[in-house]
């Protein structure tokens, strides 16, 4: 389980090299390191592909012989100070990770991974609801004011508050023209 001493070279913690993930991706196994009590996550290149395996892939299935914890994400929970359940249960029955190599190649922080996965910058637009086709925004918050009309709970605009909101928006879109 600990016998990796070195970093795969397609590992996803790598700073240069290794494979890119989605931004989600990152943080799920990410945070399986960084978690105390954090998921298991093998090296990939130790993982035994099973065909017609009925197990899903979620973390939660059996460690299988000949596995190996990935060396590249026990050096970034190292980097930050992290250690979750599987190594600390490692390194008190002898897994010394002072004999790990590569601390030099694998990303200094989550932010750094995820600024690497978003292709070199952050942004909020890149992330969950706003990411969303502007099409699809519309009908889920179109389901939420149907709702809210159904269950008495949507605000009923007076004549004057409405006269006022429209002025409001169409100030600021004419400001945006300009």
């Amino acid at each position: 389980m600990f016998d990796l001493k070195r970093p795969c070279v397609d590992c996803p913690f790598l700073i240069e090299g290794g494979i890119r993930l989605r931004a989600a991706r990152v943080l799920d196994i990410a945070h399986a390191f960084l978690d105390t009590r954090g998921a298991l996550f093998q090296c990939h290149r130790t993982v035994k592909n099973i065909e017609n395996d009925d197990e899903e892939d979620d973390g939660g299935r059996p460690w299988r012989a000949g596995e190996q914890m990935c060396v590249g994400g026990m050096l970034f929970a190292y980097k930050q100070g992290k250690a979750n359940q599987m190594m600390r249960i490692g390194e008190r029955t002898g897994f010394d990770p002072r004999l790990l190599e590569g601390r030099n190649l694998v990303f200094r922080s989550l932010r750094a991974m995820l600024k690497t996965a978003l292709g070199g910058h952050m942004s909020i637009k890149d992330r969950g609801f706003a990411k969303m086709d502007p099409t699809r925004q519309r009908a889920i918050a179109s389901m939420g004011g149907t709702e809210a009309q159904r269950r008495g709970t949507a605000h009923r605009w007076t004549s004057a508050q409405a006269r006022v909101a429209g002025k409001k928006g169409g100030t600021a879109k004419n400001r945006k023209v300009r």
